[in-house]
């Protein structure tokens, strides 16, 4: 992984590409592994594990912070981690992030 998509946000004009084309282009998309905090169909939800804060920057949840860790040894990311466990979330939450 040469190069790091370096603002978290969402596009502002039209997205052309979908998942399934990003290796094509040269990206490639983060795979989670099962969080056992999560319920099964939200386990490998990765908006769950693990937050992009900007340029090189992803703070993951305690419990898979060793997954991503080795796995993104030297690609030049730093891997924060996070004190809280994954979570499902709820209003109250809202409030917290």
């Amino acid at each position: 992984m040469n190069n790091i998509i370096r603002t978290p946000n969402l596009p502002e004009g039209d997205v052309n590409l979908c998942i399934s084309a990003l290796p094509i282009e040269g990206i490639e998309t983060i795979t989670p592994p099962p969080a056992g905090t999560l319920p099964p169909s939200m386990q490998r939800h990765a908006d769950l594990q693990i937050c992009h804060l900007g340029e090189n920057v992803l703070l993951t949840a305690p419990e898979v912070y060793t997954y991503y860790k080795e796995r993104y040894l030297y690609t030049g990311l730093k891997l924060l981690q996070g004190k809280i466990r994954s979570a499902v979330p709820t209003p109250l939450m809202r409030h917290i992030i």
